[in-house]
């Protein structure tokens, strides 16, 4: 990250995600660099406009209003979009130094797979053994991640997918009512392309929660049934792993789904008349995520009144 960022072609902020909970409660061995050899890869920072240079003096932290603002994100923009040829030759560099090659879209049996899963982190691990055993069924399964969020990657998405049948995109992200951003990505990678595979896109694991083999090889079954239908399930967007009634949002095939409440609509045999009965009791009190046990005052709280 910072290799990349530093660069003076580049000189922006690089930001690393990490899975929370999953890759940061959990134990695993690992192989760090030695110091001396992790110093050397990254380098010396070779400063650039200097702040206390008085041979060169520059101005920083100015406003800029409409005059110049458009240009600066222009220029923010094209260092984005540029970025790209460094990030390949710093993963090349790294993986001289470590053995581990990173590249900026990762695949798994994409070569000739029907069903492909798009996802994203510790997924991707989970995803790989859940297509082979898929392999082992007889559904053509395959796996993507980009690995490098931003600076999208359209055209090489669009290229890797075009024989795909049904592409499901996982996002493990609160999409605020609209589709989730890997899903946005990957249409707007086909759209102006011959390739027209079934779309779908999958809410999970919010908070931490979990997701296994056996949730995501019942996403590829659930997939190639539609591949062989000819047609979406119904809906463009599921939730899955969430408690309370099931959650689906946008019709396919053009229909616009109303995105009309939840509170009152009967779902089965079951009425949810408010959200106290939406929101269903913990088993057990603990933090609302398990990162955050402040965040545990507000359930507690909830089952003193109830009780």
């Amino acid at each position: 990250a910072f290799k990349i960022g530093e660069n003076h072609n580049v000189r922006l902020p690089v930001i690393v995600n990490q899975d929370g909970f999953l890759t940061s409660h959990k134990a695993q061995n690992v192989r760090p660099l030695q110091d001396d050899v992790a110093y050397d890869f990254v380098g010396d920072f070779k400063e650039m406009n200097s702040m206390l240079n008085f041979d060169k003096p520059v101005t920083h932290g100015v406003q800029t209003e409409s005059d110049w603002h458009f240009e600066h994100k222009a220029k923010q923009n094209k260092a984005m979009m540029d970025s790209v040829s460094v990030i390949e030759e710093v993963f090349a560099e790294y993986e001289k130094v470590s053995g581990r090659k990173y590249n900026m879209i990762e695949t798994h049996k994409l070569d000739d797979a029907e069903v492909v899963i798009v996802c994203m982190g510790t997924t991707y691990q989970t995803a790989q053994v859940a297509a082979d055993r898929m392999r082992e069924e007889g559904i053509k399964a395959g796996v993507l991640m980009p690995r490098v969020f931003r600076p999208t990657q359209l055209e090489s998405l669009a290229e890797k997918l075009q024989n795909a049948k049904a592409v499901v995109c996982m996002d493990r992200s609160a999409p605020g009512g609209q589709t989730g951003l890997l899903y946005n990505d990957v249409a707007a990678a086909l759209f102006n392309t011959s390739a027209r595979p079934l779309l779908s896109n999958i809410i999970y694991g919010l908070g931490g929660r979990d997701i296994n083999i056996a949730n995501l090889s019942d996403i590829f079954r659930h997939a190639q049934k539609e591949v062989e239908a000819g047609k979406l399930d119904g809906t463009i967007q599921r939730w899955i792993g969430v408690r309370g009634p099931e959650l689906k949002y946008y019709k396919a095939q053009g229909q616009g789904q109303k995105m009309s409440s939840l509170l009152n609509k009967p779902q089965g045999n079951k009425q949810i008349k408010n959200l106290k009965t939406f929101s269903t009791a913990a088993e057990r009190f603990e933090g609302a995520h398990v990162l955050c046990p402040g965040c545990a005052h507000s359930i507690i709280v909830r089952e003193i009144l109830n009780a």
